[in-house]
Formats: structure tokens, C-alpha cells, sequence
């Protein structure tokens, strides 16, 4: 019954025996019913079921076929034909040439036609490496016949596990493998022995096995073939084995059979070149394509085709390239002792532009990575030396050249321009030379590109011992040569490339040139940005005012003048270059008027200088307030440089555990794709505060999650690196990473990782390394920045101060001034001072610290000759500043005001001539432009005032050269809450006194004002300000230097700032403290280094609170009454105190100081004197 219908099928008339369904009984139960048959399957069905056939069924083969299926099977010498001979030939020589298989050949397509076809050209089923066409199934097995099958079988299933196992990866043993084949061989009938499907197959196989035996094998089997029934896949295993076995002459007679028996033999000249090559054996590869060459010289057509060929399938060879170096170097040596024919060197050449188009070109188009090695060879002489093999007057070759010279320029190809440059300047010199040949503008644009970028950190945009390579002012030469004139965005990539180098000079010179060749405004438009932009890199905030009215007054930023990225670009740039001088008022100003206007929206370009003004203050809330009103008023997602500026405020808040929290934010943000950008530059900032606060751990481990997050390290983060270690004092180890990592890397040192391992090097005193670091970094064209620059300086004065205290003859260097480190910053100042300052990288100064870039210089020269009593120099140096910044601000300007840098430099002079009012003057000065500088800005309310078009697209359109405005056309707009709140100060500015106060303190102690010196401190904390730790114990020592110690305020001071962190004494004291414990004042304390903002008592004024604690317990018990004799002795009187309320106010204080180790050195010798503390 049929369960479906529940009716009765119908009886068929004959019954057919059930199908035997072989695939579900295991071989064992197959082989027992064989040997139980009654052995009618024969011998010719088996020899049958080893023709391979195109398709599968997918499971075993049937064991019930009919008797009239073994009547229909060939015979055991099996014979393929290759083509149908009732076939028309319709395809060309030139369209077979592409397919190797022997079976797509006929006989009317063969450059000769007495050949005979290749009959037993199984080419395709061997070459395959199919294992399972050598797999057991039980349908094999239940059709043998039991005698010759199980060695043959065997032989397949051996054969099968050992490539199974090499494609595995396990190398079993290859002699016994072999062994056992061999023998399995020898146990066939000899008519399967005979069978040429069966050599092949053992000789494909022995040809990969490294052993002595299967060698001698290889080669039994090899000869035992007739050579009427040698294919291509004997050819190609027996000639890999003859080249092995270092047979190279039966190698090469295998080759020529090939080419003179096989239609398709020349697929035989591919492989043993290939095989040849990868052994290095250059003169086996010639000669294999000598061979081809004569095979078809009868020819023309056919040979170019044969050879074209014969490249096409070596370009398939994967290490190619590398290849052809080795063969490149090879024969820099041999033309050393020997000629090579004119035949191998043009064997050579092929080879070379093969290797050469496969590497650069073809990889190029599929998008390819470009190999390391490729990389590393680009800057070497190796390829240089390959393409000296072209003739450089053959229009082929300048057709090569061109193809090379454009792929290797695409941004698509992943390698930088610097390494290929010296290679692009030998082809593009020869190929600019060929007469009628014009680079095109394309070409020209991509040679700009590539020059500026590369060169970007360099000098002069010149590559490094450069002497025959193009320039950029090659390229602007041959703009004119060839095409009449410069392209119009090639003159903008002019101006942008000045620009960032701060030459408004050269950015003149092209603006002019770009509005006499295009005077259409709009095709200027997009260049308007760069002439506010070189002055925003100089930090000049007047000039960029000036520019940016010139521009309004030129456009009036009209919509259908300027587009709104245009303007909104325009506008960043001078936002940026507020920033860029620490003009917090005027950035906040701009970016209203940019507000007012109402015509544009804001994007992260305008809100991020001024975020980044707040942030250097350490205000967090106004950073917070303005990425609020941002995500208001922006239609953008927040950027990962936005969350930086967060970032930079809690760090300069003191608050590194903020900054963490905002970090692991932006990571998650980032991943969700909910803000944009790159996370690279907010590790970078985490990595630079932990380096600054010398902890090495923390550091490391951001580092470490950088790694973990995959976020790219860049120049800055290894900068990070290197400052941690300087600071570590070890500049050594900062140095292997400026000459060793960032190379091999990838990374370019510039200037600022230069000036970080020059500081570190004048920090433990160490400044012939430091000037000896800068001479390489002239040598390899380093673009210097003014924090390399400055510690230039500073390196050449400590050796020159150290060098004229060596020639005196007590040692004492006197009053002589340091001659050469002023011509050297006379010639700084002749090369365009500010010019450094517009390197796009971390400079290490800030001008809100300096003033400006002169102050810089001139201020630690001043500083120097004061120290060391020079100051006829020092006040010449005063001098030259006041000239050179008067001549850069204006010719009639009036007196500019001093910085606190130079302020405090002055007092030093003034302190050694003994003119104590100029010094009280100084510190006034220094005092007032600090309250200004450093009170807080609340954060303008960013509401458009009106909908209504702003003024300024209401002005006229004059001339450039005729905008002479008188004041700047952006508004000062009045802020909604007071600009200056005079009760708090910015987080990061309140230690800007401690300079000027420690010198201040000094000079008070030597008048022994003692009260001005307490009064000037007190109220200084009293206004929010904070002192670092050198002035706090510089404060406190003074306090007890007094013949009348004031030890109870020394004591209760040291108690309360800087007693908290102080971390014991170390237990061993018998070493003598290192020069980096000592600078810190470290000695014998338990602390290796100190962070910057950290409080603690120095080793010095723990001595000196110790004597001055003897003299109070001293003068007690004499029992003496002091005598006030003066006012300022009656008003510190107080201060003095006795050593019960010592005892009662700092204890702990006490506690240190009593159990201070007792050595003999010469700060307790000169101190203490001896005497014993209780």
C-alpha cells in the first residue's frame, strides 16, 4: 500500500533487481562480497574507472552496472584524444596562447605542423593535486578483481596521505615515505607498472620529495617512459628534480625535448625558469629562455608571442621581485670582474621591467599592499641600478618610466613619497629630457604633492643629501615649460606648502601670480585661507587681522563669491591664529562676530581654538559650557579632538582621573560610531601629562591600551615615550628610540623629538651631546622649531660657560660673555626668528608664557650673563630685544612692554648690580601682567543676535593692494558676563609667579626684608596663586637663614605644604646620591623622582630647619632677650617662636628633621658645623 494515498501501486510487468547501494556498507563488508562474487566484472572495467572524467556524482560508483557496460570500456592502454578532429579551428595562435592546456590545441593552431600530438597529455588531471581522485571508495573496491589491487591502491593511498600530510604541515619521514612507495611499485603487474597514468603520477610526486632515494627513483622512472609519451607533467617534474639534483645540463636537454616534441612545451619553459630562479641560478634561466627564443626564431611573430608569453607566466611568480633584486645585485658585482653579454643583458632587462610592473603597477591596480621589502629597497641604489638597464633614448622606455612614475605617485600605492623619491627623480629627470615628450598636468600635481609632504618637516622642502634630485622649484619650471603657466591649483598648493611654513614672503609672491593668471575672484577663493593661515602658524595675531580685512574688504565674503566652507575656513584660520597666540579675548571676540553674521553654521574647526584656549587654563566648566552650546548650534557630531580639549582641561585641572574618565567615553563613543575621528591624539594626551608627572607605569600602561584598542601611535606618541624617559634621566634610552624605533617604523623624527632628547642631555649636564644630537639634525635636513632652537642655545651656552671656565686660569669664568651663543642667535634672528615657531608639531613654549618668540631667545641669553655676573652683555642683550620687537610691531610703536620672561631675566642682572628698586619694579611689572593674564574669562553665549545677513556682506569690493584698513573690521563685541573675574585664576596659570617670586624672595633676603618677603607671599596665596616646590623650600630655607632664625614659621609652613608628601628617609646612606637626586634635592630621601606639581622638603632645607631648630634651642638656653632694633625686626619678631611650639605646630616636621640621616657632606658640614642634634 502506498502510505501516502493509502491505494495499491501497480505490479511492473518485469521486477528490476534493487539498486546496491555500495556508499552505505563499509570497504571490509565490500571486499567479502567481491570475493564471494562470481568475478564477472573484469579487468576492463576497472581500467575504465580510472578515466577521469570532468564531473562527480558525489558518491561511489555503482556496483551494479550491467554486463554491457564492461563490453563498451576501452582497453587498459588508454589513449585521450585531445580534440575532436571533425572540430573546426576557429580560434587565433594569439587566444590559445593564454590556456596551457595541452587539450585546447589542434593541430592547425601549432607554429609547426609536423609535430605530433602529445598523446598522453593528462595535464590537467595531474597537475590538479586533486587527492580525491586517488580517494578509496567501496564502489572501487567491490569492482577490482582482488590481484594487483591492493599494491596499487596502496601505492595511491601512500601517495595521497603524504601530500595530505605536507599541505598539513607534518614532514613525516620523506626516506621511509619514499622507501615504501618505491616498493609498492615494484609489487604491480608489470602492465600496471607499464602504465603511463601510473609513472606520472609517482614521478609527479618523487619530483617533490628531498631525498637521495626518490632522486635516484625519479630518474629510473623518468627514462623508463618512451619519449613519444612524455607530457607536459613528466617535463615539468622531471626537469624541477634535474635542477634539485644540480643536473643542470639534463635539465636543460628536457626543456629543449619539450620545445621541439609538445604543441604547448613552451609551458615547460615557465616552470623551469621559475625553478631556476628561485634557486638563484641565473644562467640556467637565460638560458632556458635562449632555448624558447631559437625554438621559434623561424618566426618573428610567433617568437614576440612566445616571449610574450613566457613573461606573462613569470610575472606569476610570487617572489618575483625579490628575485630580481638578488639578480640586480648580482651584477653590480659581477660587471665588477666581468662583462656580461649584450644577449643576458637583455634577459635582464625583461626581467627587470617585468619584476618591476608587477610590483609597482599591477599590485597597484588590485590595491596590494606594498611588501616591505619593496619599501626598504625604494630608498636603496638596487633599483636604481635596474632601471640604468633601459635605454634611455627608446620611446618604450619613456613609456615605462611614465606608467612606473604614475603608479608609484597614486595615493592608492601605500608608498611614501620619500622613499621613492631618488627613484622618481632618476626616471622623471630622463623622462622629462625625451624630446616631444610633456609631463602631464596630472603628473606635475602628483610630483607637488608627493615633494610637499615628504619634505614637510625637512628644510627648504629638500630632501636630504639631495644634490641631483627634483625640487619643487623643478616642478615650477617645468608648469612654465610645458604648459605655458602654473595651474591654478598647483598655485594653491604653493601658497598652502608656504603657509605652513611661515613665509608670508613666498605666499605673496604666488598670490600675486595666481591673481595675474586667473582673475575670476571665485577661482581664488580657495586660496584666500592661506593668507591669514602663514601668519596664524608665526603666531602674529595682528598680521592675521590685517589679512582677514583685506580678504572682507576683497569679497565681503559674499555666498556667491566665497562658499560657506570658504568663509567657514576663513574664519577658523583666524580663530586659529588667536590660539596660536594666547588671545583669549580676541578669539572670544571672533568667534561672536562669527556668531552675529548668522549666515553659517559653526563646525569643530570653529569651536576648537577656543575650546583649546580654555583648555590650556585648566577651566573646565567654560570647556564644558561651550561643547554644549556646540552640540546646540552644530548640525556635526562631536570629534574625537573636541573630547582632546575636555581632555587637556581636566589634566591642567590637576584632575588626571577626569581626563581618564573622558578617554574611556570617547572609546566607547568612537566604537558606536556616535562621535568622529581618530583616538590617536586623546591617548596622546594622556601619555604626555603621566610622562610630565614622571609616572613611568602609568604611562606604559595607556600605551599598553593603545595597543589593545588598535589605535595607531604616531610621531607625538613616541614623543610622549621619550620625554618619560628624559625625565627618568634616561636620555640614552630616548635617544635609541629617535635613531632606531621611529625609522624602522615609519616614523619621521622632527624637531620636537630632537629638542626632547637635547633637553634631557642638558639636564644632566651633558651639552656636548646635545650640540653634537643637533649637528646630525642639520645634517639630515631637519626643519628646525623654536623648542629645538631653544635648546640649541641653551646647550651651546653651558658648553661655551664650561669652556671659558676651563681657560681662566683660577677657574672662575668672570665676566666674560658667551660671544658665540650670541652670534649664534644673532644668525637665528637674520634667518626670520618666528619662522621656526610655525612647525606643525608640539613646541615645548607657550607664548602666553614668553610674550612671543624673541622673548624666548633673549630672555634665558639675558638670564645666562646675569648668572653669571656679565652684565654689560645682559643689558645689551635688553637692548637688542626692545629694538627687535619694536621693529616687528611697528615702526612708530611705542615702548614695548617687558614679558615676564624678560622681567625676570632683568632681575637677576639687577639683583648682581645691588639696583634692589629696579628689582621692586620688575616683580610690580611681572605681578600686574600676571593678574591679567591669568584671571578667568567667563565663556561668550554664542546666540545669534539676528537672522538678517551680517554687515559685513554690505561692504564694498576694492582692490587687495588698496585695502588699507585702520582697524580691524571684525567687531569687539561686548561679552555678556565681565571678561575678567579678578577673585579666582585659571587652574593651569596660578604657578605662573613662581619664577619671578623665588627671585624676588632672594633679593629680599639679601636687603633682609624679611617682612616684605612673608607679606609678598602671604598675599599671594591669599589672591589663589600657588608656588612650585623649588620656590616653596627656597621660601622656607631663606626664613631661617636670618641670625634670628624665623623657625616657627619655617617650621609651621613645612608642616602645612610640604611635610604631607614627604616619604621618609632611605635606609641606606652610605652611597653618594646621583646627580639627578641631587639637581632635585633628593638626597638620602626615599623618592628617586618628584612630579612637577608635588610639595615636598628638599634634603637642603630639612638641613637648614635643623640648624636653624639648634640655634632657637641655643639662644633659649643663653637665655638672651632680643633687642628689637628696627621696625622690620619688631613686625617678624613673632615668627621666631621657641622650640616647645615647635614641638606643638609640626611635629612631624620635628620628626623628619631629628631623624635625618648624619653624613658627612658638605651641605651638614657648612650647616650643622658639627654640632649634635637632639
Amino acid at each position: 500500500n502506498d502510505a501516502s494515498s493509502g491505494t495499491t501501486a501497480a505490479e511492473p510487468a518485469v521486477a528490476e533487481p534493487p539498486p546496491f547501494l555500495d556508499f552505505l556498507y563499509p570497504p571490509p563488508a565490500l571486499t567479502m562480497l567481491q570475493l564471494m562474487s562470481d568475478g564477472s566484472r573484469t579487468r576492463q572495467r576497472r581500467e575504465t574507472r580510472r578515466v577521469p572524467i570532468a564531473g562527480s556524482r558525489g558518491f561511489a560508483s555503482g556496483g551494479s552496472r550491467n554486463a554491457s557496460d564492461a563490453g563498451s570500456a576501452s582497453t587498459s592502454t588508454y589513449t585521450p584524444t585531445l580534440r575532436d578532429r571533425s572540430e573546426p579551428v576557429t580560434r587565433d595562435i594569439a587566444s590559445l596562447l593564454g590556456d596551457q592546456s595541452p587539450r585546447n590545441i589542434g593541430r592547425n593552431n601549432v607554429p609547426q605542423s609536423d609535430l605530433p600530438p602529445d598523446r598522453n597529455a593528462l595535464t590537467k588531471h595531474v597537475e590538479t593535486d586533486d587527492n580525491a581522485s586517488f580517494l578509496d571508495s567501496p564502489g572501487d573496491i567491490a569492482e577490482s578483481d582482488g590481484k594487483s589491487l591492493p599494491a596499487l591502491r596502496q601505492l595511491k593511498r601512500l601517495i595521497t596521505k603524504a601530500r595530505r600530510d605536507s599541505m598539513d604541515g607534518t614532514f613525516p619521514d620523506d626516506t621511509e615515505t619514499t622507501t615504501q612507495a618505491w616498493a609498492l611499485y615494484c609489487q604491480l603487474d608489470e602492465s600496471d607498472r607499464n602504465e603511463l597514468f601510473t609513472k606520472e603520477m609517482l614521478l609527479t610526486w618523487l619530483s617533490t620529495q628531498s631525498n637521495e632515494a626518490a632522486e635516484a627513483h625519479c630518474l629510473e622512472v623518468y627514462n623508463s617512459i618512451p619519449h613519444h609519451h612524455r607530457s607536459i607533467a613528466v617535463y615539468k617534474a622531471a626537469s624541477s628534480m634535474f635542477v634539485r639534483c644540480h643536473l643542470l645540463g639534463l635539465a636543460e636537454q628536457a626543456h629543449e625535448e619539450a620545445l621541439a616534441r609538445l604543441h604547448n612545451g613552451f609551458v615547460v619553459s615557465g616552470h623551469l625558469c621559475k625553478i631556476a630562479l628561485g634557486q638563484n641560478r641565473w644562467d640556467l634561466a637565460f638560458k632556458i629562455k635562449q632555448q624558447l627564443d631559437h625554438r621559434f626564431q623561424d618566426s618573428a611573430v610567433t617568437e614576440a608571442m612566445m616571449s610574450s608569453t613566457f613573461w606573462r607566466d613569470l610575472a606569476t611568480f610570487p617572489s618575483l621581485f625579490d628575485k630580481a633584486m638578488e639578480l640586480a645585485k648580482h651584477m653590480m658585482l659581477r660587471y665588477r670582474s666581468d662583462v656580461p653579454s649584450s644577449e643576458f643583458n637583455q634577459f635582464c632587462q625583461s626581467l627587470f621591467k617585468t619584476a618591476l610592473r608587477e610590483e609597482l603597477v599591477i599590485k597597484n591596480v588590485d590595491n596590494a599592499k606594498p611588501s616591505a621589502a619593496l619599501l626598504s629597497a625604494m630608498d636603496g641604489r638596487t633599483i636604481r641600478y635596474m632601471l640604468g638597464y633601459f635605454k634611455q633614448d627608446v620611446q618604450e622606455t619613456v613609456a615605462f618610466f611614465k606608467e612606473l612614475i604614475l603608479a608609484i605617485l597614486q595615493p592608492a600605492s601605500g608608498i611614501p613619497y620619500a622613499n621613492a623619491h631618488k627613484i622618481i627623480s632618476f626616471m622623471y629627470s630622463r623622462y622629462r629630457k625625451r624630446d616631444g615628450v610633456a609631463p602631464s598636468r596630472g603628473m606635475l600635481g602628483l610630483l607637488q604633492r608627493g615633494l610637499i609632504d615628504a619634505t614637510d618637516e625637512l628644510d627648504g622642502f629638500t630632501m636630504r643629501n639631495d644634490g641631483r634630485g627634483i625640487h619643487l622649484h623643478n616642478i615650477e619650471t617645468d608648469w612654465v615649460k610645458f604648459h605655458g603657466k602654473i595651474g591654478r591649483t598647483a598655485l594653491v598648493q604653493f601658497m598652502k606648502a608656504w603657509a605652513g611654513r611661515g613665509r608670508p614672503d613666498r605666499v605673496e609672491h604666488y598670490w600675486q601670480l595666481l591673481r595675474t593668471e586667473y582673475p575670476d575672484i571665485k577661482q581664488q577663493a580657495d586660496a584666500l585661507w592661506a593668507l591669514v593661515y602663514v601668519h596664524a602658524r608665526r603666531a602674529d595675531v595682528d598680521q592675521a587681522r590685517k589679512a582677514f580685512d583685506s580678504i572682507v574688504q576683497l569679497t565681503g565674503l559674499h555666498t556667491d563669491l566665497v562658499s560657506a566652507a570658504e568663509r567657514r575656513k576663513i574664519w577658523a584660520v583666524l580663530l586659529h591664529a588667536h590660539s596660536r597666540a594666547d588671545d583669549l579675548d580676541g578669539a572670544i571676540d571672533a568667534l561672536q562676530q562669527f556668531m552675529q553674521l548668522g549666515d553659517d553654521k559653526p563646525n569643530q574647526y570653529i569651536f576648537h581654538p577656543v575650546l583649546e584656549l580654555y583648555a590650556s587654563r585648566g577651566d573646565v566648566e567654560s570647556v564644558h559650557g561651550l561643547l554644549l552650546q556646540f552640540d546646540a548650534l552644530s548640525s556635526e557630531k562631536r570629534s574625537t579632538a573636541l573630547y582632546g580639549s575636555l581632555m587637556t582641561a581636566h589634566v591642567n585641572d590637576n584632575d588626571i582621573n577626569s581626563a581618564v574618565t573622558v578617554l574611556e567615553e570617547a572609546v566607547t563613543k568612537q566604537r558606536n560610531g556616535d562621535i568622529e575621528g581618530q583616538l590617536t591624539g586623546c591617548f596622546n594626551i594622556l601619555l604626555t601629562a603621566f610622562a610630565i608627572r614622571r609616572e613611568i607605569d602609568s604611562t606604559m600602561r595607556v600605551y599598553r591600551r593603545m595597543r589593545a584598542e588598535s589605535v595607531a601611535l604616531d610621531a607625538d606618541s613616541y614623543g610622549a615615550l621619550m620625554l618619560a624617559l628624559t625625565l627618568y634621566h634616561q636620555t640614552a634610552s630616548a635617544h635609541q628610540i629617535l635613531s632606531n624605533v621611529m625609522p624602522k617604523n615609519d616614523m619621521r623624527p622632527t624637531a620636537f623629538h630632537y629638542a626632547i632628547v637635547m633637553t634631557g642631555y642638558i639636564n644632566q649636564k651633558k651639552p656636548k651631546e646635545a650640540l653634537e644630537l643637533h649637528r646630525q639634525m642639520k645634517r639630515l635636513s631637519v626643519r628646525p622649531s623654536t623648542s629645538s632652537n631653544a635648546a640649541y642655545l641653551k646647550a651651546r651656552a653651558m658648553s661655551e660657560g664650561a669652556e671659558i671656565a676651563v681657560a681662566t686660569p683660577d677657574g672662575v669664568a668672570g665676566a666674560e660673555s658667551l660671544s658665540q651663543t650670541i652670534r649664534a642667535l644673532k644668525s637665528m634672528s637674520d634667518a626670520d626668528l618666528s619662522a621656526p615657531h610655525a612647525a606643525r608639531q608640539p613646541q615645548n613654549v607657550s607664548l602666553r608664557d614668553f610674550g612671543s618668540v624673541e622673548a624666548m631667545y633673549y630672555g634665558q641669553l639675558i638670564a645666562a650673563h646675569g648668572t653669571r655676573q656679565c652684565f654689560v652683555a645682559a643689558k645689551e642683550l635688553v637692548r637688542q630685544f626692545k629694538q627687535a620687537v619694536a621693529v616687528k610691531d611697528s615702526k612708530d610703536s611705542v615702548k614695548p612692554q617687558l614679558p615676564i620672561v624678560i622681567l625676570n631675566a632683568l632681575m637677576i642682572t639687577h639683583q648682581g648690580t645691588q639696583a634692589w628698586d629696579e628689582v621692586d619694579a620688575r616683580w610690580k611689572l611681572a605681578k600686574e601682567q600676571a593678574d591679567i593674564v591669568t584671571a578667568f574669562r567667563a565663556p561668550p553665549t554664542l546666540i545669534p543676535l539676528s537672522n538678517e545677513p551680517g554687515s559685513l556682506n554690505d561692504l564694498s569690493l576694492p582692490a587687495l593692494e588698496d585695502a588699507t584698513p585702520t582697524t580691524s573690521v571684525v567687531r569687539r563685541v561686548e561679552h555678556f558676563e565681565p571678561a575678567l573675574m579678578k577673585a579666582k585664576h585659571a587652574p593651569a596659570l596660578r604657578h605662573i609667579l613662581s619664577t619671578s617670586v623665588r627671585r624676588y624672595i632672594s633679593a629680599l633676603h639679601l636687603q633682609g626684608r624679611y617682612n616684605d618677603m612673608v607679606s609678598t607671599v602671604a598675599g599671594l596665596l591669599r589672591e589663589g596663586y600657588m608656588l612650585d616646590n623649588r620656590t616653596w623650600n627656597t621660601f622656607i630655607s631663606n626664613l631661617v637663614r636670618r641670625e634670628r632664625p624665623l623657625a616657627l614659621l619655617a617650621f609651621r609652613l613645612t608642616e602645612r605644604y610640604l611635610i604631607p608628601s614627604f616619604p621618609g628617609w632611605a635606609k641606606r646612606t652610605s652611597h653618594k646620591p646621583t646627580q639627578a637626586t641631587q639637581t632635585q634635592g633628593l638626597s638620602y630621601i626615599n623618592a628617586r623622582y618628584l612630579p612637577p606639581q608635588q610639595l615636598m622638603p628638599q634634603y637642603q632645607t630639612l638641613v637648614m630647619l635643623a640648624s636653624a631648630f639648634l640655634k632657637l634651642r641655643r639662644l633659649e638656653a643663653v637665655g638672651v632677650t632680643p633687642i628689637a632694633v628696627t621696625e622690620e625686626d619688631k613686625a617678624v619678631e613673632k615668627y621666631v617662636g621657641t622650640a616647645k611650639l615647635i614641638r606643638k605646630y609640626a611635629p612631624r616636621t620635628l620628626f623628619a628633621v631629628q631623624n635625618m640621616p648624619s653624613v658627612d657632606d658638605n651641605v651638614q658640614r657648612k650647616s650643622l658645623k658639627g654640632e649634635q642634634r637632639s
